[in-house]
């Protein structure tokens, strides 16, 4: 029997973001996917670069709440870089599956609560996570999950009333979409108008559901990749095997940047990043490099060239590390004065 909140209101909660800057749009085939599977610990990363499936790393899933039985959802928060994930204790039925969110790094679930019977979850682009119910709740639902405390509400049952849901938010229109074992929606999240899709070729049941780009997205199907144009909805059978996922979800890309402090007017200095990237500076204050990391990735900031009548040395310091799901911020760039007798032109 699913469980509701009642305080409908969250879902028009104001979100403050006061943040260092805007998380990364780049290209999704550029990106490193998450997996998670049914009756198993195992979590793959998936690098999806030239728009092929190659696993590149796994790790082991485990929770502060107990044992796991598997993985049922998982989405990245937009706004915090952070992986919500869905998964089932072991021992734990269908209907006590919780919430909670996962280290991108090491697999490690911090648990935040039991949000019931969720078969897959997604993220708006507002940081509001949605979730749709399977076979252990009263009906087939797209719900509101609240990610403190991972209570559900309901907004509206599925006009196709079947199992095998599944889910991926579409940031390149802002819909997210969802397809079980009889057809497909578009759901709006600012309005929650559902609408009806025509699918072709699909299979029918989704385990998992990415978007990759504005004509390409993934679906596992019982150990088999299938790819899907999100406009045309039609889908193919790729060839490729893949384990028996029934969660994928992209990696956090952090930026990487901070602070330049002591440049004198007219001055300038170009920084790289990992020996390139390359930055031009002229002034004081927050910079930001235009090319973001994927997790585990080193950084490693330097500076190129310093301009100035004398040159004013500019020195780095925190600027090397390994980037988790967070942005870095706290690269600094300190100037030095410049000698002002030689800038007065005396030996």
């Amino acid at each position: 029997m699913k469980k509701y909140n009642t305080v409908f209101s969250a879902l028009l909660a104001v979100i403050v973001w006061v943040s260092f800057g805007p998380i990364n749009t780049a290209m999704a085939a550029d990106r490193l996917i998450m997996t998670g599977e049914n009756n198993s610990t195992n979590v793959d990363v998936v690098d999806a670069s030239n728009l092929t499936f190659t696993v590149v790393d796994s790790m082991t899933a485990t929770s502060d709440f107990g044992d796991i039985k598997g993985i049922f959802g998982m989405s990245l928060h937009p706004i915090t870089q952070e992986m919500y994930v869905v998964y089932q204790p072991n021992p734990g039925g269908a209907s006590g599956r919780r919430l909670g969110i996962m280290d991108q790094t090491t697999a490690a679930i911090t648990d935040i609560g039991n949000c019931g019977n969720i078969i897959d979850i997604a993220f708006a682009s507002d940081g509001n996570l949605y979730g749709t119910t399977g076979t252990q709740s009263t009906n087939y639902s797209f719900v509101f999950i609240d990610t403190a405390t991972a209570f559900q509400t309901l907004i509206f049952d599925h006009a196709i009333q079947t199992y095998g849901g599944g889910m991926a938010f579409n940031p390149h229109t802002g819909e997210i979409y969802y397809q079980n074992n009889n057809g497909t929606s578009f759901i709006d999240p600012g309005t929650f108008v559902e609408t009806l899709g025509s699918p072709v070729g699909s299979p029918g049941e989704t385990q998992a559901m990415i978007i990759l780009t504005p004509t390409l997205g993934w679906m596992a199907f019982f150990g088999t990749l299938y790819s899907f144009n999100p406009v045309t909805e039609v889908f193919s059978n790729t060839g490729t095997t893949i384990n028996a996922y029934h969660a994928m979800a992209f990696q956090a890309t952090p930026m990487v940047g901070g602070m330049v402090s002591g440049l004198e007017l007219g001055n300038a200095l170009v920084l790289q990043n990992n020996g390139g990237d390359d930055l031009l500076v002229n002034s004081d204050g927050a910079f930001v490099f235009s090319e973001a990391l994927n997790v585990g990735d080193d950084y490693e900031v330097s500076v190129l060239t310093q301009t100035g009548d004398p040159t004013q040395p500019c020195m780095v310091s925190q600027g090397q590390g390994t980037a988790n799901n967070q942005d870095i911020t706290n690269v600094l760039v300190s100037c030095e004065p410049s000698d002002l007798i030689f800038r007065n032109g005396f030996d």
